[in-house]
């Protein structure tokens, strides 16, 4: 790693600093197979689990704090920014001083074939998820309860967005979100290979639901989540093994579907660790 130059690093108007803000975009993140990863604690959990990095970012107020991260970066390039450009690449308002270059999974859109579903024993399914702290939150949980598996479908927010990254508080890269094309098939798959598949929906018209407490989740599990909005499709819901409901007092319509998606877990948590 080479010292920092006299100046203040690279400038704001550096055309690779451009470049490279423009990671901020989905289009650009798919087309270069790149995403960025803001902050101390994402980049300590990319270096726990070695996730392949093209470079890291700092400014010289940073690394003069943080010589014990520099130190386990091994062979990656760092690069000295201005105060000001690490401003422009970060999409927070008070950045720390850190944000790497990280390399999108080979896998980003994976066929069923590559992915061995009897490894799964709990997990969700997202389809049409639009909010990036829902799908950061439940990152999060998934990770909290010891899940091994996301998956989503449809049009559902890119799972390398900083919102994303941000609100899964490290635990993403643990167990990174992945994008399913063929998302009906993936239920037959699991069904297959013993994993029930529950679509948590507020109505099922064509089929009887029932509470999720009245449900055995000690069995290998994947949870169906929906839109924010309109929830989840009916052919979706007819394809899973069952539908379940979260009870709700009456003035209450929906949950925040982080807050969905935690209590599902939870409760297949709980039923796991009792007698």
């Amino acid at each position: 790693m080479s010292k920092p130059p006299s100046l203040s690093g690279l400038s704001v108007r550096n055309p690779w600093i451009k470049e490279t803000k423009a990671l901020h975009k989905t289009a650009e993140r798919r087309k270069r197979g790149l995403f960025l990863v803001e902050g101390l604690n994402a980049l300590d959990a990319a270096l726990q689990v070695s996730w392949p990095l093209q470079c890291v970012c700092v400014t010289e107020r940073w690394a003069g704090r943080h010589q014990d991260v520099l130190s386990r970066m091994g062979s990656v390039e760092v690069k000295w920014v201005s105060e000001e450009a690490m401003k422009a690449l970060s999409s927070t308002v008070s950045p720390d001083g850190v944000i790497a270059i990280c390399h999108s999974p080979h896998d980003e859109d994976f066929s069923l074939e590559a992915l061995t579903l009897s490894q799964v024993n709990l997990g969700i399914a997202a389809f049409d998820l639009q909010d990036p702290g829902n799908l950061g939150s439940l990152v999060r949980t998934l990770g909290a309860v010891g899940g091994d598996g996301l998956f989503l479908g449809g049009e559902s927010v890119d799972p390398h967005s900083p919102k994303v990254l941000r609100a899964s508080a490290g635990q993403w890269f643990h167990n990174p979100p992945r994008r399913v094309s063929r998302f009906s098939e993936l239920f037959s798959s699991l069904k297959q290979a013993g994993v029930q598949v529950l679509a948590a929906a507020l109505a099922a018209p064509h089929r009887k639901s029932e509470s999720f407490w009245e449900c055995d989740l000690k069995k290998p599990t994947v949870f169906l989540l929906g839109n924010e909005g309109s929830g989840l499709p009916e052919d979706l819901i007819a394809n899973a093994s069952a539908a379940v409901t979260i009870p709700m007092h009456s003035r209450v319509e929906s949950l925040n579907v982080g807050v969905a998606g935690a209590l599902l877990l939870y409760e297949a948590r709980r039923q796991r660790l009792s007698n």
